[in-house]
C-alpha cells in the first residue's frame, strides 16, 4: 500500500492462546484507558473475540478500530508509534499490530496481512518451532522492524478417546456406538425445539457439565449397552488429555510457518534487503525452505506499476497530492 494518512487506523491484538474471554476483556478495558488517555483519539471501537477477516475468531484476540482528532497535532504513524510503546510497555503478555484502515482490509480478504512474510517450508515440524523463533529474533536487529511474530500458533489442549475393541466386544459394542454415546454427553442431542418470537430454538439435551470438566469424572461416564445395561466409559476405552499442538499452514501442499513483521520509519526496498542478507548468512537454513510473501513478495513490481486512486473523503493521498 502507498502511504496515506486516514485519520485513523486499526490495533490488532492477541493474549496468550487458550486465554479466556474475560481475562482478555478485563486486559483491553486497561487498553482502553490508554486510548482514552491520549490527546489526539477522537474515539474508538472494539471487538474481542470477533473479526473482520474471514476466518475464525478465538476469545484471546480481536481489534480496535481507532479514529484520530480532524485537528490532531501529530500524524497517524506518529501516534501508532506512541501506542506500540505504550501497549508494549503496559501489556507485554499480548502481541500488538497497528495496520492502517485500508491495508488491514486488504491484508484479510488477500490472507496476508503483514507487510512482510518470512515462510518457512519443512516437513519436519520440530525444525519449524525452533528455526521460526531464531528468525524473528534476526529480523527484530534489522532497523525500522516492529511488531514481529515468529508464527506459531498453538491449539489447546485436546482430550482424546481410544477405545479397545476387545473390551467394546465384550459388551457388544462398537466404536461408532461408543462415539456416538460420548458425541451426545459432551455436546448434546437434538430432542425438541421452542419458538421464542419469530425464531425456533433447538432443545438440547446433554450430560451435567459437573461430569464433563475432568478426566476422573469422564473416565466414570456411563454407556448405555445394546442389551440394556450400562458401562463406564474406563471399561472400554483409554482417556488421555494431549497438550496444545502447533497448528500448521499449507501452500501448494507443502507444510510452512510464516513468521511476520511491520516497519516503522523504513522503506520495504531497503529492509527487505537487509532482512535476506541476515537470513542468508544463517548456514542452518537450506537452500529453497526460506519464501517471502505479502508486500515484500510485490515490492519490487511497485516501481513498474500504474497506480489508480479514489481516496476517501477528507483523507490525506500521497498519491493523489
Amino acid at each position: 500500500m502507498p502511504d496515506m494518512d486516514e485519520g485513523g487506523f486499526v490495533i490488532d491484538y492477541f493474549m496468550p492462546w487458550g486465554t479466556s474471554l474475560e481475562e482478555t476483556d478485563r486486559i483491553m478495558q486497561q487498553a482502553e484507558a490508554i486510548l482514552r488517555a491520549t490527546p489526539d483519539v477522537e474515539g474508538y471501537s472494539r471487538r474481542t473475540g470477533a473479526r473482520l477477516a474471514l476466518a475464525v475468531a478465538e476469545p484471546d484476540h480481536g481489534d480496535f478500530l481507532v479514529k484520530l482528532r480532524p485537528d490532531r497535532k501529530h500524524s497517524t504513524e506518529e501516534v501508532k508509534q506512541e501506542l506500540r510503546r505504550k501497549f508494549n510497555a503496559a501489556f507485554p503478555q499480548a502481541r500488538w499490530e497497528f495496520p492502517g484502515i485500508l491495508g488491514d482490509l486488504i491484508g484479510d480478504l488477500t490472507w496476508s496481512p503483514k507487510p512482510i512474510e518470512i515462510k518457512l517450508f519443512s516437513t519436519d515440524t520440530a525444525w519449524l518451532m525452533k528455526k521460526a523463533p531464531e528468525v524473528k529474533q534476526a529480523i527484530e536487529q534489522v532497523r525500522g522492524v516492529v511488531d514481529t511474530f515468529d508464527g506459531l500458533k498453538m491449539t489447546g489442549p485436546s482430550v482424546s478417546f481410544r477405545i479397545r475393541p476387545i473390551d467394546a466386544q465384550r459388551y457388544s459394542m462398537t466404536s461408532d456406538d461408543i462415539a456416538a454415546a460420548l458425541n451426545t454427553a459432551m455436546l448434546g442431542q437434538t430432542a425438541s425445539s421452542v419458538l421464542e418470537g419469530d425464531r425456533v430454538v433447538e432443545i438440547r439435551v446433554k450430560a451435567d457439565p459437573r461430569d464433563l470438566n475432568r478426566l476422573d469424572t469422564l473416565r466414570e461416564l456411563p454407556i448405555r449397552t445394546p442389551a440394556g445395561g450400562l458401562v463406564k466409559v474406563s471399561q472400554v476405552a483409554d482417556i488421555t488429555e494431549e497438550g496444545g499442538q502447533l497448528e500448521l499452514a499449507r501452500e501448494d501442499l507443502r507444510q510452512l510457518v510464516a513468521a511476520t513483521a511491520a516497519l516503522e520509519n523504513r522503506d520495504m526496498g531497503s529492509a527487505i534487503a537487509e532482512i535476506k542478507q541476515t537470513l542468508a548468512a544463517d548456514k542452518s537454513i537450506p537452500q529453497g525452505v526460506i519464501e517471502f510473501g505479502a508486500c515484500s513478495s510485490s515490492s519490487r513490481k511497485v516501481s513498474a506499476t500504474s497506480w489508480s486512486c479514489s481516496c476517501w473523503p477528507l483523507h490525506s493521498c500521497s498519491l493523489c497530492s
